[in-house]
C-alpha cells in the first residue's frame, strides 16, 4: 500500500507571506517536524496551531505548537479548540447524504417541495427548480451571504435557521439557470442546514453531534458555541503583536460555525484516507463502519458538467465527500474557510500533495 499521510494543521492567526527556502531540510522525525513548524509559526508571526500527522492505520501524532492564548501563555493541545469555517459544510453534507442513503431525503428534491416557505427568486422554477444537490455543490446560482447576514452584532439572541434565512431573501436570487455554473454560497448551507433540520426531525447540529461526531469519536467538536465554550478556544489574533480579536458570532451557522480540534479532526481525516474506514484497537471501529455504510457505499454520481464562475476552478471538498464510487482521492478539490483566522488541510501522498482543505481561524 502507498504511503498516504494527511496533514491537518488549525492556525490561530493570519499567516504572512514567507520566502521560499527549498534547502531547508525536510524534517524526518516529529520531533524534527515540530521543530521545523515552530520556526515556521515564529516567522510568520502565528501565535500558535494544532496539528495532527494522520496516515491511514492511526493518527502518527496529534499535538500542538505554540499558544493559543498568546498574553496568558496557553499552550495549544491537541484537544484546542478551533472554529473550522467552511469545513463545516463537509458535515452538512455528510448529513444530508446520510438522511438519503436512508431513504428520509430525495437529494434532486426540489427546496420547495421541503421547505415552501424560504424564498427563492428564480425565474427558471417551472422547469429548473433549485435542487437540494444545488445547495450542496454550490450551483443554485446564489449570490454569496450579504453584510446584514454575516455576523451577529453585539449581544443580540441567536435566530433560528428559518428567521435567519429572513434576514436577507435577496442572496436567494437565482442567476442562472440551477446546476449549469458554480459559485460559492454561504446562503445556500443556511438552506441546506435548514432541510437537515425539517428531514431528521431536530436541529441540524443534534443529528450531526448523534450520527457523525459521536460515531467518529469526535467528542471535542460541536456546532453549538456558547459563552462557556469560548473558553476552551484558541484565541483569534490579526496583528503579529496585537491583542487578541474578539469571537464574531455568526447568522449562517450551519455554513461555518463548527468547532473541533487537531484530535477530532486527525480522526475524521483517517476515515476519509481509509474510504470509510476508522481502525481502533486492531479492529474497525463499529461506529465509523456506520458512517462508512451510509455515506460511501453508493453509486450516485455527482454533477461534474457545471461551468465554474469568477474565481471558481474545481468544486469544493464537501462536494467530494457526497458518495461517489468512482472517486478518488487525487480528484479532491480545494476549500478554504475564511472566518476570523484560517487553518488548512492538506494529503500527501508518497511526497506529493494531493489537495488542500481550509478550515477556519479560531
Amino acid at each position: 500500500m502507498k504511503s498516504v499521510l494527511a496533514l491537518v494543521a488549525l492556525c490561530c492567526a493570519t499567516a504572512y507571506p514567507l520566502a521560499q527556502t527549498p534547502a531547508d531540510p525536510v524534517p524526518q522525525t516529529v520531533e524534527e517536524f515540530r521543530d521545523a513548524a515552530a520556526r515556521v509559526l515564529t516567522e510568520a508571526g502565528v501565535p500558535g496551531a494544532g496539528v495532527a500527522l494522520v496516515r491511514h492505520d492511526g493518527v502518527e501524532w496529534a499535538g500542538g505548537i505554540g499558544y493559543a492564548d498568546r498574553e496568558r501563555r496557553t499552550p495549544v493541545t491537541a484537544d484546542t479548540g478551533f472554529r473550522v469555517g467552511s469545513i463545516s459544510k463537509t458535515f452538512v453534507a455528510i448529513a444530508l447524504v446520510q438522511l438519503a442513503e436512508d431513504g428520509f431525503l430525495d437529494l434532486d428534491a426540489p427546496v420547495f417541495d421541503i421547505a415552501p416557505d424560504i424564498v427563492i427568486d428564480n425565474p427558471w422554477e417551472d422547469t429548473h427548480p433549485v435542487r437540494v444537490i444545488h445547495l450542496l455543490q454550490h450551483t443554485a446560482g446564489f449570490d454569496d451571504m450579504h453584510f446584514n447576514e454575516t455576523y451577529v452584532r453585539g449581544t443580540r439572541p441567536e435566530l433560528s435557521l428559518e428567521d435567519v434565512l429572513r434576514l436577507n431573501p435577496s442572496s436567494r436570487r437565482v442567476r442562472w439557470q440551477p446546476g449549469t455554473r458554480m459559485a460559492y454560497s454561504n446562503p445556500g448551507y443556511g438552506v441546506a442546514g435548514l432541510i437537515l433540520e425539517r428531514t431528521a426531525a431536530m436541529p441540524y447540529e443534534d443529528y450531526i453531534e448523534q450520527e457523525i461526531f459521536q460515531p467518529l469519536g469526535m467528542a471535542s467538536s460541536s456546532f453549538r458555541l456558547t459563552t462557556d465554550d469560548e473558553a476552551r478556544l484558541a484565541r483569534g489574533y490579526s496583528a503579529i503583536d496585537g491583542p487578541p480579536v474578539e469571537f464574531s458570532r455568526i447568522y449562517l451557522r450551519p455554513a461555518g460555525n463548527m468547532v473541533s480540534s487537531a484530535h477530532d479532526m486527525g480522526r475524521f481525516v483517517q476515515m476519509l484516507l481509509g474510504w470509510g474506514e476508522l481502525d481502533d484497537a486492531g479492529g474497525q471501529s463499529r461506529a465509523a463502519k456506520r458512517v462508512r455504510q451510509r455515506h460511501f457505499h453508493t453509486s450516485r454520481p455527482a454533477v461534474q458538467d457545471a461551468r465554474p464562475h469568477r474565481r471558481h476552478r474545481r468544486f469544493p471538498l464537501e462536494l467530494r465527500l457526497l458518495p461517489l464510487a468512482r472517486c478518488r482521492l487525487r480528484r479532491a478539490a480545494e476549500q478554504r474557510g475564511t472566518s476570523c483566522g484560517r487553518s488548512d488541510a492538506t494529503v500527501v501522498e508518497d511526497g506529493r500533495q494531493l489537495s488542500e482543505a481550509g478550515c477556519g481561524r479560531a
